[in-house]
């Protein structure tokens, strides 16, 4: 687990480390009778480094910082990291394009859930604003762990990480390019265990899942969402590395995936068969009158799929967006109400068949609402909710829009 620099995304990525016990993260029972007040990680560090250096091939740096605190210490820092790098609006307004989506309920605090959800922290970070690994003393470590940690460290010394910020425009590209960094770090974690599954300082508490606020347990569709750069990362890294051992990680971080789609399909990625275009500008001029754009984004199709197949057959959610090439999503307000509005390019006429069929199934099962396959353009308002859905052969794309009451017109597309 890293925290990025001015990324609204990391709060994300940080949540699904701190929520789910992901492997790069060891979470302690409550803090156990022996006094660890005294433990101090970074007296192991520099063997530590000697060993995640070795298995990675990678140089390090002469000198680490390394902080070991207590848990209430790092529960404050976990927090004001993730603070500095969002907005709260920014929070509210992704919180409600979710609802709106159906990827979290109605009613659910998504900012206080992402900065505040977890009851527990996690036992180690890397701190790549201050280049700094940080510990808690009332928990236990283990060795891999810890390695895991420090290969984030050896990433950003070897390898140009701001550059890769200044890629990460959009939730679809930070899930990317997260999965790049994380998968490399569990693989190495993993390749860490078979020489070392020693515990330090067990008697400070046995390592366990992550804990959450109970009102703030994630639906399971949000869950496959953030832990995108773990579970297919690692997979990706796999890959990679059996195609050429680190050298070949090393590679991609040189010219890493910039969409999760590439992240999906690594063999079409590392052949240059995947299509992705520019993305979808949707002007302030199709809006209806009196709605300004508050939220810009493009999810990709790892988001579409899952997306979809939450409601849906699965089956039909993958061919419904394995043609993705591009795609925005925009949520607009205006005294009145709020209006979602996504555009998603695809391949060929045949995938937009595929995604408007994807589509129709989803409207259906979200919002009971029946829409004819035969209409190229159709608009339905039931519940309070509008929602709208054009075909556009032309320009091989489909545009889907929700609305809260008052309806807004659609007329513009």
């Amino acid at each position: 687990m890293t925290f990025p620099n001015g990324s609204m995304f990391s709060t994300f990525l940080l949540s699904a480390a701190l929520l789910f016990g992901l492997s790069s993260t060891g979470f302690a029972q409550p803090p156990s009778e022996v006094d660890c007040s005294g433990v101090d990680y970074c007296a192991a560090v520099g063997e530590l480094l000697a060993k995640a250096t070795k298995i990675r091939g990678l140089p390090s740096p002469e000198q680490i910082r390394c902080r070991t605190v207590s848990g209430e210490q790092y529960r404050e820092i976990t927090q004001k990291l993730s603070l500095q790098t969002n907005s709260a609006s920014d929070l509210r307004s992704e919180g409600q394009l979710f609802e709106m989506l159906g990827v979290v309920p109605l009613g659910y605090d998504y900012p206080g859930c992402m900065l505040h959800g977890s009851t527990d922290s996690s036992s180690a970070l890397y701190d790549r604003s201050s280049k700094t690994i940080v510990f808690r003393s009332d928990a236990s470590l283990a060795s891999s762990l810890a390695i895991h940690e420090l290969t984030h460290l050896l990433q950003d010394f070897n390898f140009d990480i701001a550059a890769h910020e200044k890629l990460e425009v959009s939730t679809d590209a930070r899930l990317a390019l997260a999965a790049v960094r994380e998968g490399d770090a569990i693989l190495t974690e993993i390749l860490a265990m078979h020489t070392d599954e020693s515990i330090l300082h067990p008697e400070c508490g046995v390592l366990e899942g992550a804990g959450y606020v109970a009102s703030c347990k994630p639906s399971a569709l949000l869950s496959r969402i953030l832990l995108f750069p773990y579970e297919q990362g690692l997979s990706f890294a796999e890959l990679v590395h059996q195609r050429g051992g680190f050298t070949a990680v090393d590679r991609i971080f040189k010219h890493p995936p910039r969409t999760s789609k590439e992240i999906l399909y690594p063999s079409e990625f590392f052949r240059g068969e995947l299509k992705v275009a520019t993305p979808i500008v949707l002007s302030q001029n199709l809006l209806p009158p009196g709605y300004t754009v508050v939220y810009r984004d493009i999810l990709g199709e790892f988001f579409l799929r899952e997306l979809l197949k939450e409601f849906i057959d699965a089956n039909v959610a993958r061919k419904a967006a394995k043609g993705w090439v591009a795609d925005t999503i925009t949520l607009s307000r205006s005294a009145d109400g709020s209006l979602l509005s996504w555009a998603i390019q695809v391949e060929s006429d045949a995938d937009i068949a595929e995604l408007t069929e994807g589509f129709r199934m989803y409207v259906k099962k979200r919002f009971g609402i029946t829409i004819d396959p035969r209409v190229s353009r159709w608009e339905s308002t039931k519940l309070g909710v509008t929602v709208s859905l054009r075909r556009t052969p032309s320009s091989q794309g489909v545009t889907f829009k929700i609305g809260t009451v008052p309806e807004p017109q659609f007329d513009s597309v």
